[in-house]
């Protein structure tokens, strides 16, 4: 019975009449559609916040992805790779990927999200990275955190952008500033 098989997700700032579990047509598949929204914020009434954390997901293929999307944050789970709807999520302001296994491959192709030009806030802290990202996409990028990764060398931080606010690197294998 797929009904006793069903995952739950967190979402952040919803009111029950606004999560809705749509089924496809074959009935094997179910897919989450949020339309949420923090009644404290005074901001766009479409903003909607996709909270993911902590459920040990190695893929999000299931979960359905607001077009209106304006934060996602997958924190803690094992994600290994990207996908690739999350490049056309042109409303995306905040994306988390804390604490997931993403390796530089999988990071590269956000150099070529030309949707998500104008993310704020990009975290991949406490990965499998190598190298500092191609993040010179992110043309409003203010927080950056790419800290408890393996990185070595900040070589590519000269492409963020100059609007950024916060960076954090800390607990990386850097022996020296180039």
């Amino acid at each position: 019975n797929n009904r006793n098989n069903a995952k739950l997700f967190k979402v952040a700032n919803f009111k029950p009449e606004n999560l809705f579990l749509h089924e496809t047509d074959d009935g094997r598949k179910s897919s989450l559609i949020v339309n949420s929204r923090d009644p404290t914020k005074q901001d766009d009434p479409s903003d909607t916040t996709l909270d993911l954390t902590s459920y040990q997901l190695h893929d999000i293929e299931s979960v359905e992805l607001p077009p209106n999307l304006t934060e996602l944050d997958l924190t803690a789970n094992r994600l290994s790779s990207l996908d690739p709807r999350i490049g056309h999520l042109s409303n995306l302001k905040k994306l988390s990927l804390r604490q997931n296994l993403v390796e530089d491959t999988a990071v590269d192709p956000i150099s070529h999200w030309e949707a998500l030009s104008g993310l704020e806030e990009l975290v991949l802290r406490d990965n499998k990275l190598m190298k500092v990202p191609d993040v010179s996409i992110f043309r409003r990028l203010l927080v950056f955190d790419i800290s408890f990764n393996e990185i070595n060398s900040l070589n590519g931080m000269s492409k963020v952008s100059d609007t950024l606010k916060e960076l954090y690197v800390s607990k990386n294998e850097m022996t020296k500033m180039e």
